[in-house]
């Protein structure tokens, strides 16, 4: 199972910090309750091979707000260090990084918002 992300910061992004949040953190008691199993299973990856991005063989079982506010004030500073490491990304502003939350968030949710067509 593999998530496709747009670029290499989206995929550190997530492999460094989301799959936690999912897991541990903000989404820790969402329901459904195994809801994190697939998410966290999935390896994120850019794959310049194909031109679908999002869940690749599987549907999460739930929407992700990866540019929640709440999130954001938890572990904005950390997700900012970590994109920072990427090459490329070492002066992306806070304005940016918010940008590329928002688009995982669409990118992850457009397959369930697909199969549950909410």
């Amino acid at each position: 199972m593999f998530i496709n992300f747009r670029n290499d910061v989206q995929v550190a992004l997530y492999e460094e910090e989301l799959k936690g949040q999912i897991s541990d953190g903000m989404w820790e008691n969402s329901a459904p309750r195994n809801h994190y199993q697939r998410m966290c299973n999935a390896e994120a990856r850019v794959d310049e091979s194909t031109d679908k991005l999002g869940p690749v063989d599987f549907c999460p079982l739930r929407r992700y707000g990866f540019s929640s506010k709440f999130l954001f004030e938890c572990v904005g500073d950390r997700m900012l260090e970590i994109a920072r490491t990427v090459p490329g990304y070492e002066n992306i502003t806070e304005k940016e990084l918010k940008r590329e939350l928002r688009d995982m968030s669409k990118i992850v949710n457009s397959v369930y918002d697909e199969a549950y067509r909410r």
